[in-house]
């Protein structure tokens, strides 16, 4: 395994355990090289009343994160690489403040929970219709073109209520796919679907030399192979909300179907500017 993870959360998001310092000593305890944090972007007030969502505010951003991070960072320093960064939601209200946080950290990962369809904010991980779908495909095809991203999170999230793989769910895979090459956007087998999916029972079948198999919802096998075959750039993350995530059956599970696939893993990123 590669012990490097750059998708990161922590009990700011409202919806993970340990403090940003419990997950550096884990890392450090597991001789990890980088770490990257990665907590939820706080989104503004006429986003965040219209949507179902639990993360840090503003507030919390300026006088908890930034310094927690400016204080393992100058700590641990000699020990591991640590990297500052959001996962980011690419809405069109919230683009001023998406810049001002690439100015101000290490990096963005781009983690799509939210489309905006028909003047409302719809969960990727509600029932979605071919409609929502395509509007996925076009919200993360134009937020990689925008330049702000590095990685695209869980590219696959959209399969997420998808039973069937269909030509429709193959379309979307390949012009992502194909966006993530073009703008070098690199994506990511994200372990917590493994952890996620078998709580929640969520596959997709698909239907192969006439036999039905069913994969993970996300990492999507069938995905991952374009993305291989394609030859797109791919990293595995672990998306962790517990230090004891790291390293976890999930993640080794992770870097088994990255073999399966017989994919040349990314190793590191480099997130100068």
């Amino acid at each position: 395994m590669i012990k490097t993870n750059y998708h990161t959360h922590n009990k700011l998001c409202k919806h993970a355990v340990g403090n940003i310092e419990d997950y550096v000593l884990k890392a450090i305890e597991l001789n990890y090289s980088e770490l990257g944090l990665t907590d939820h972007m706080p989104m503004i007030e006429e986003i965040e009343s219209q949507v179902n969502t639990r993360r840090m505010s503003f507030d919390e951003y300026y006088n908890q994160y930034l310094p927690e991070m400016d204080d393992v960072i100058k700590k641990y320093s000699s020990k591991i690489k640590i990297y500052r960064g959001l996962e980011v939601e690419y809405l069109e209200a919230m683009l001023d403040k998406i810049n001002m946080f690439h100015d101000q950290l290490d990096y963005l990962i781009l983690g799509q929970h939210y489309i905006y369809y028909d003047n409302q904010y719809i969960s990727v991980y509600s029932n979605l219709k071919e409609e929502h779908l395509k509007c996925y495909e076009s919200t993360v095809i134009k937020a990689m073109k925008s330049g702000l991203f590095k990685i695209l999170a869980h590219p696959d999230l959209y399969l997420w209520s998808v039973r069937v793989w269909n030509d429709t769910c193959e379309e979307i895979a390949l012009n992502i796919i194909k966006a993530a090459i073009e703008c070098d956007v690199v994506l990511e087998i994200n372990a917590n679907g493994i952890r996620n999916c078998i709580i929640r029972d969520k596959f997709t079948t698909h239907c192969e030399n006439g036999n039905i198999v069913r994969y993970y919802s996300y990492p999507n096998y069938y995905f991952f192979k374009l993305a291989k075959d394609l030859g797109a750039k791919i990293i595995v993350n672990e998306d962790v909300h517990d230090p004891l995530f790291l390293s976890d059956s999930a993640t080794k599970e992770a870097f088994k179907l990255a073999k399966e696939l017989k994919i040349d893993l990314v190793k590191r990123i480099n997130f100068e500017k």
